[in-house]
């Protein structure tokens, strides 16, 4: 998952710090304002599904920039240039924000001194770009991972990210509920690894099928980490900047990478430049403009008109897009045993409940759930006073005033 844009740094894994209060004129006046401003509209709903598009595509443009050795990138320079387009096109957009917001320039000003922030953003860096960015980039290059595979593994992220937590944030503590959850969506991805299984062949294990499902575990792991550290460590910071820090200190460590590894272990002294494709450089683009600044832009619009709660769901969006694009566009499940693709969907159906259960907040429905009966009491409660008082003024009761109504009928 594109976890650069999908984890804010201002973002907490799941809300469980509510608590029942009496319902008063305010809190009724704010959940009416919230539920209004929160209100699907048929732009923002073409946002959420396009969000998803973007992000569940990368997958496939990262496979189509450094499947073919001959005329793709190596994954550390894939992974370079793709930081590097997408973190001037951030810090562009964040001058172009700092020139006509007053309010961000005043809320990002105590930050960019802070050498205790900059710390954070480099460590984000390396955690939430850096770090998940090779692995996929190794497992769909070198070890020919699927792009479906990758698209399901790289969602379990709230399944590494949640018992993490636990551990550091103690609003976040696991509950029976969350331990089921993570029990599932485990046994999803155990089924998907099971795919590196031949079954009847001389050959019991294909070994890049199963390093190659374990580097996108890994990156999904990472993307755990940085999730939970930048809701303990990054969470006033203002999202733009945190987005922007992040992906520009992940391009400087992918530079310096980039470069002992391509002229010290691998010794392609930089071959790829005149050799790589226009599809290849075209997958550079769309991973740094698409995936990252367009992605940004939806992300900080759809938060804006209908919140968090409900952007999050995007997330359930991108194995559908990475699945069927990788069938359709590479032929993933071309020419492979039946089981392939049933422990793929089964395995796909089998994480995102346990991502569903993990999330699920029973706290959260029960205050919903209290504000909304109190919102119904007080407005029948205003209903019937007024209705006496339409009655005082006739010079009767309510009753008297009911039986009228119905002699008038």
């Amino acid at each position: 998952m594109e976890e650069l844009s999908r984890q804010p740094a201002n973002s907490s894994i799941q809300n469980t710090e509510h608590q029942p209060a009496e319902v008063s004129a305010d809190a009724e006046l704010t959940l009416e304002q919230q539920k209004h401003s929160e209100r699907w509209t048929i732009l923002s709903f073409a946002a959420f599904i396009l969000l998803g598009a973007v992000w569940g595509s990368a997958f496939l443009f990262i496979k189509l920039a450094v499947e073919d050795e001959n005329t793709a990138f190596p994954p550390m320079a894939m992974v370079m240039l793709r930081l590097t387009v997408g973190g001037w096109g951030m810090l562009l957009l964040l001058i172009f924000r700092l020139i006509t917001s007053k309010k961000l320039r005043r809320e990002v000003l105590p930050y960019l001194s802070n050498i205790s922030t900059i710390f954070h953003l480099c460590f984000m860096g390396l955690t939430n770009n850096v770090i998940p960015f090779v692995f996929v980039g190794l497992a769909e290059g070198p070890l020919k991972t699927n792009v479906g595979v990758a698209s399901i593994l790289d969602s379990t992220i709230p399944l590494f990210a949640m018992p993490i937590a636990h551990f550091f944030i103690p609003t976040e503590r696991l509950t029976f509920l969350k331990v089921v959850g993570l029990s599932i969506g485990f046994a999803g991805v155990i089924l998907i690894c099971l795919q590196s299984v031949n079954i009847g062949s001389g050959k019991l294990i294909d070994l890049n099928d199963l390093v190659g499902c374990i580097f996108v575990t890994i990156a999904s792991a990472s993307y755990g980490v940085a999730s939970v550290y930048a809701r303990k460590y990054l969470k006033t910071c203002p999202g733009l900047l945190a987005a922007t820090g992040q992906i520009l200190s992940g391009s400087f460590m992918m530079i310096v990478i980039s470069l002992v590894w391509e002229l010290g272990i691998s010794r392609d002294h930089y071959g790829f430049w005149a050799r790589a494709s226009w599809q290849a450089w075209a997958s550079i683009a769309y991973l740094g403009l698409a995936s990252t600044l367009l992605a940004y832009i939806l992300y900080f619009y759809l938060i804006s008109t209908v919140g968090s709660g409900k952007q999050s769901m995007v997330g359930y969006l991108l194995p559908f897009f990475g699945v069927i694009e990788g069938v359709i566009f590479l032929g993933d499940w071309n020419g492979v045993p039946w089981y392939y693709c049933v422990l793929e969907v089964l395995g796909a159906f089998l994480i995102i409940g346990g991502i569903a259960i993990v999330n699920f907040d029973p706290k959260r429905y029960i205050v919903k759930g209290y504000l909304f009966l109190g919102m119904v009491s007080k407005k029948s409660s205003r209903q019937e006073d007024e209705e006496d008082w339409d009655a005082i003024e006739t010079g009767g009761t309510r009753q008297q005033a009911n039986e009228n109504t119905k002699l008038l009928a």
